[in-house]
């Protein structure tokens, strides 16, 4: 292929990458229209922040510096449309790139695919809303009982807050539960139950979260776990004043899913078998 070949070739690319017509990209440049931003001071902030990334253009940290500059402005515009902020910067590093005269087309398209999946992906977007606080757990009441063969399952009550500020999809993974020495639960009423295979799946989805329970900012899930009696019984937390917990909560937001472990203490509760009598006592 000629080296002519080859700039038509990626002229082609540059132009799908960017949603152009030919017409469109004669009549605007490569980088299309720039988005609306009404705020001023936001757009001077990310032109600035775009021109700074001039002198990274070609290097190996190109990458982290577009997410780095990126998330700066988002701290200090915490409230602003991120969907716009997000066009508006990746038109303006466009433009940024585009006029690079040292580097080849080639090279060109290669920073603005980086760019582009920087900007929109999910592990940069996770940032703002998955932290230490994010998501609290309460484990309320353990109740186990007796022995391992009476027949009624341990049950864990616990509750969930939401504090992230952001509305998700969520559920529990079967796999990293565990309260005090009992692992297996069976059932979770509140919640889905999902597995590593399920997992699989979620991540397969356009919009996994509706395959979870909606679970929105500033509320509160309410649950519990089932655990089979031989699995989970009073003589198994034998010296324990309370008993440790530890859930995989799991969270979708868009297409981004991320497990969190979640830990707490829970108070245990021995279940009586049924009919059972206190011996009768005299003084």
């Amino acid at each position: 292929m000629t080296a002519h070949g080859r700039g038509g070739w990626a002229l082609i690319l540059l132009i799908c990458f960017l949603g152009l017509s030919n017409t469109t990209f004669a009549q605007v440049g490569p980088c299309g229209e720039a988005p609306a931003i009404s705020d001023e001071r936001l757009k001077g902030e990310l032109d600035s922040k775009a021109n700074i990334l001039s002198g990274y253009l070609g290097n190996a940290k190109f990458k982290g510096q577009v997410e780095f500059e990126r998330n700066d402005v988002l701290q200090h515009y915490p409230h602003a449309d991120k969907l716009r902020l997000n066009q508006y910067y990746l038109f303006t590093v466009c433009l940024v790139i585009m006029a690079d005269k040292a580097a080849t087309l080639e090279q060109k398209i290669k920073m603005l695919n980086e760019a582009q999946e920087t900007i929109s992906s999910p592990a940069s977007a996770r940032s703002e809303w998955i932290h230490p606080q994010s998501f609290g757990l309460v484990a309320n009441d353990l109740a186990v009982p007796l022995d391992a063969y009476g027949g009624t399952n341990a049950v864990l009550s616990f509750s969930v807050d939401n504090r992230s500020g952001v509305d998700v999809g969520a559920a529990l993974r079967s796999d990293g539960f565990a309260a005090g020495p009992c692992t297996s639960v069976v059932a979770v009423a509140g919640l889905p139950l999902i597995s590593s295979a399920d997992m699989n799946q979620l991540s397969n989805e356009r919009d996994p979260a509706k395959r979870l329970r909606w679970f929105p900012s500033g509320q509160t899930i309410s649950a519990a776990a089932s655990m089979p009696p031989s699995q989970c019984y009073a003589g198994m937390l034998a010296g324990l004043q309370s008993v440790p917990i530890a859930v995989n909560l799991v969270v979708a937001s868009g297409r981004d899913i991320v497990t969190l472990p979640l830990s707490g203490a829970a108070h245990a509760r021995f279940l009586q078998p049924p009919g059972f009598v206190l011996p009768y006592s005299t003084r």
